[in-house]
């Protein structure tokens, strides 16, 4: 058993689809050396309090076995927490993808090499946030150093990216540079010289390290995929806030 190694397994790794899954992965950190005390998360025992648990047993690391949804249930602890996280996704993961890391048993090799990068970690109106927030159907405008304010003049959506924009296409954006990519895009119409009129997308990007995006009435965001309403969101960023293992420089 390795002291520095502790993993919070996800709820849904109790269903039998995964059991062999967990076997191999069980195997590999045994084979590796790098087994830990491992704790369930369920509705009892949140993974939350696991982790809150283990750092204030001062592990150096602690690794989220499973799903998406565990690495969601614990973003709002990262502020607080002074511990390098690690991500072994059990099944399709969106976020596994986008960090590069494989699903099951190959995952342990991203753990075991240990490489670690110091990422940033963004907040809207106190919430924190790892990869996005969305709002795609909108007036809301986002005020630029108190300055100015970038607002389309119909409905559009406007993202505000940390580590990733999400969808079909998307990609990483730079999680080390101390800033926001904020994206505005709208439909406009044009007509051409024959007298024809079509639809073309708009596209403004800004970087911010901190700003509000804000509307007359309230609207609806959603922020790492969960859904919020308010008029007036303010956004930061936290500078190189989390220690995570990941599978290659995020930053190159």
């Amino acid at each position: 058993m390795n002291p520095d190694f502790a993993y919070v397994y996800d709820e849904i790794l109790s269903d039998k689809r995964f059991t062999r899954d967990v076997e191999q992965i069980e195997n590999e950190l045994a084979r590796r050396g790098i087994e830990g005390s491992t704790v369930k998360a369920s509705v009892l025992c949140e993974a939350k309090q696991i982790v809150k648990q283990f750092v204030r047993q001062s592990v150096k690391n602690v690794v989220l076995v499973g799903s998406d949804h565990l690495l969601q249930a614990i973003i709002e602890l990262l502020p607080e927490i002074d511990v390098t996280l690690g991500f072994l996704p059990v099944g399709p993961s969106l976020i596994g993808g986008l960090l590069g890391i494989p699903s099951g048993p190959k995952a342990v090799d991203v753990i075991a090499a240990r490489l670690v990068e110091n990422l940033d970690l963004a907040q809207i109106n106190d919430r924190p946030f790892l990869f996005e927030v969305t709002a795609p159907d909108t007036l809301a405008g986002i005020d630029v150093h108190g300055e100015y304010r970038l607002r389309p003049s119909v409905r559009g959506a406007i993202a505000i990216r940390n580590l990733a924009s999400g969808g079909e296409g998307g990609g990483i954006s730079n999680p080390v540079d101390g800033m926001l990519e904020i994206v505005l895009q709208a439909e406009a119409q044009t007509e051409s010289k024959w007298g024809w009129r079509k639809k073309t997308l708009t596209e403004t990007k800004v970087f911010l390290a901190t700003g509000t995006m804000q509307a007359a009435e309230p609207f609806r965001v959603f922020i790492d995929g969960q859904a919020y309403t308010g008029a007036l969101f303010t956004f930061s960023i936290l500078h190189k806030k989390i220690q995570l293992i990941t599978c290659k420089r995020l930053s190159d």
